[in-house]
């Protein structure tokens, strides 16, 4: 399995200390060509922080089922709580119910 991570510089570059692929990505454009360059490359676990997240959710949702991958979303900057939300909308869609997670 190859992993990523996404996110502004100052909120990602500590990633590199573990040894992990990391990019940098400074604006929403910038960051949507760097996710769909390492999708075609083979990463099938990309995290993404939330900040870029945000405003690719639609993207993000239809990338995961045309690659298969996997793209989770970490705190960068402002923490949104989309890991907490998407939990919640995936729950619903496995279960068909509403599932209450703490905000």
């Amino acid at each position: 399995m190859k992993l990523a991570i996404i996110g502004k510089k100052v909120n990602v570059l500590f990633f590199l200390s573990l040894g992990l692929n990391v990019v940098f990505a400074e604006n929403d454009n910038e960051c949507k060509d760097k996710l769909h360059e390492l999708l075609k490359n083979g990463f099938t676990l990309v995290y993404i922080t939330e900040d870029f997240a945000n405003t690719l959710l639609d993207e993000i949702d239809s990338l995961q089922k045309k690659y298969d991958a996997t793209i989770i979303f970490i705190p960068g900057g402002k923490n949104l709580n989309l890991g907490s939300k998407m939990l919640n909308i995936y729950a619903e869609r496995a279960t068909g119910s509403t599932v209450c997670l703490n905000d």
